[in-house]
């Protein structure tokens, strides 16, 4: 726009309210007709022209005008019109969502996203887009997401965000649409909604629930929304790294006869068969090496299912043993639920063993647990391991995945070094000698296999294992030295 000037006249009886009217253009401009970013002021201005230069004072306040604050683009962070890559849309509690013409007659949205509810599903059902060449950042004070929904009904959404790229807490907020077609609806994010706080964070995933009702939920039914151009403030820088194992978990125990040991995933042991993601699960795996081990990394926000290569028959194994590092903070609802799915007939899920393990604090989280369960149940034919999350649990590491006979870990004694352990048995400490080989690690196991001791050697021939906290019992010493690793057997007393 063409730059404006006016004028005005002050009485010089001090301070005074003085209107400037650039519809009355003065000094040869023209009226003006823009959004401009700088006023000047020209003291010497007589009303027509200008004064000599001379010495003048005047002083300036309160300058009020019709402000303007440039609309806010959002980026569209999905509009559904490339082909998205498997696991990118899910759902929890309904069928899956699809990608389809708009629904519109003569509509123009071209692809969009179909949630269709269910009278068999819960009321929280809901379908979840995972973003793919942007997150959506909300951590500036603009935390507003805008979406073009259709639905023939009056209805509100709840939309919740969540997969936080650095530990932020899970947010919602809803919407109401007046069931007239398209309607773009806006969802504020500093508005929370359902017990959740404010966004404050960077998400990598965005869920929808249509059966809510402003306050609460409907009872399942049949409903039919769309969803198109979501939009928000874009994130794509790095963000910071999420916590990892830098280490293995602990060596699991020989046995020493191989009938009590199944292995679905170790490199301690032979496996039993092969495995494979399912299709109808929402979280993926790959093989990742860690402290020179393989281990399973497990994203995800529901259940991981896999399909086992064979009918296992576990009929004769009493426990299962594996190992975890979960990447989240603790929360007070996360669990970590393994379930063996058995198959008698060989002809789909006949019965399983639901174990329940609840994550209990911070300290069970980012570092290896490992866990030993009691099977209950019939076991004559696992086709199928599966582990179901909760409580932002969203990213773990999953290491020896096996089934075992409970007391039949065996005891290696073999002849690669001399070592003595004194006193033996003891009630107070373990003293294990090597003599002219360096010790570099002592894991102490129960004979259900479970580690009760680690501890590393400051490259001495002798180490020190103290029973604090220990049971009466037997138990077995792994030593690592130089020359590799044998088992000795320690009886507490």
């Amino acid at each position: 726009a063409a730059e404006s000037a006016t004028d005005a006249a002050h009485t010089g009886s001090g301070w005074e309210t003085l209107t400037f009217d650039f519809s009355v253009p003065k000094d040869n401009t023209a009226a003006a007709n823009g959004v401009f970013g700088r006023i000047l002021f020209f003291p010497l201005w007589n009303g027509a022209g200008w004064d000599p230069a001379a010495v003048t004072t005047t002083y300036y306040d309160n300058i009020k005008g019709i402000g303007y604050t440039p609309p806010v683009v959002y980026d569209l962070l999905e509009d559904f019109e490339t082909t998205l890559p498997a696991g990118a849309i899910v759902a929890d509690g309904t069928e899956a969502p699809t990608v389809v013409a708009d629904p519109a007659a003569n509509g123009t949205n071209g692809d969009v996203m179909k949630i269709v509810t269910s009278t068999a599903g819960e009321s929280w059902q809901n379908a979840q887009l995972f973003f793919q060449d942007e997150d959506l950042d909300l951590t500036t004070a603009d935390k507003v997401v805008t979406i073009d929904v259709y639905s023939d009904v009056a209805t509100s959404i709840l939309a919740k965000v969540a997969t936080p790229l650095s530990g932020a807490a899970e947010s919602a907020t809803d919407a109401a649409h007046t069931g007239s077609g398209w309607e773009t609806l806006t969802f504020d994010f500093s508005v929370p909604k359902d017990n959740t706080a404010a966004a404050n964070g960077i998400f990598g995933r965005i869920l929808f629930f249509p059966l809510w009702n402003g306050a609460g939920w409907d009872d399942a039914a049949v409903t039919t929304t769309y969803y198109d151009n979501i939009k928000g403030i874009g994130y794509t820088g790095t963000p910071s790294e999420d916590p990892a194992p830098t280490d293995a978990p602990a060596t699991p125990p020989t046995f020493s006869d191989a009938s009590n040991v199944i292995s679905i995933f170790s490199d301690a042991y032979t496996a039993a068969t092969t495995f494979s993601n399912v299709t109808w699960d929402d979280s993926a795996f790959e093989e990742v090496v860690i402290g020179g081990n393989n281990v399973l990394k497990i994203t995800g926000v529901n259940f991981l299912g896999m399909d086992l290569g064979a009918y296992l028959d576990a009929t004769n194994m009493t426990h299962l043993h594996m190992d975890y590092w979960i990447v989240d903070d603790w929360q007070s609802d996360q669990v970590l639920n393994p379930k063996l799915s058995n198959h008698a007939a060989e002809a789909g899920e006949t019965s399983a063993i639901d174990i329940t393990n609840t994550i209990g604090s911070q300290a069970e989280v980012q570092n290896w647990q490992s866990k030993d369960f009691v099977l209950n149940g019939d076991r004559e034919s696992i086709k199928e391991f599966l582990i179901t999350v909760s409580g932002k649990t969203d990213v773990y590491y999953l290491d020896n995945v096996y089934m075992y006979v409970e007391g039949t870990a065996g005891i290696e004694n073999n002849n690669l070094f001399e070592s003595k352990v004194y006193p033996n048995p003891t009630s107070d400490t373990w003293t294990i000698s090597t003599q002219n080989n360096l010790i570099t690690s002592v894991e102490v196991f129960n004979l259900l296999g479970k580690r009760v001791v680690s501890q590393k050697s400051n490259n001495s021939t002798e180490a020190s294992i103290s029973t604090q906290g220990l049971t009466s019992g037997i138990y077995i010493a792994k030593i690592t030295t130089e020359q590799g690793t044998k088992s000795v057997k320690l009886i507490k007393e």
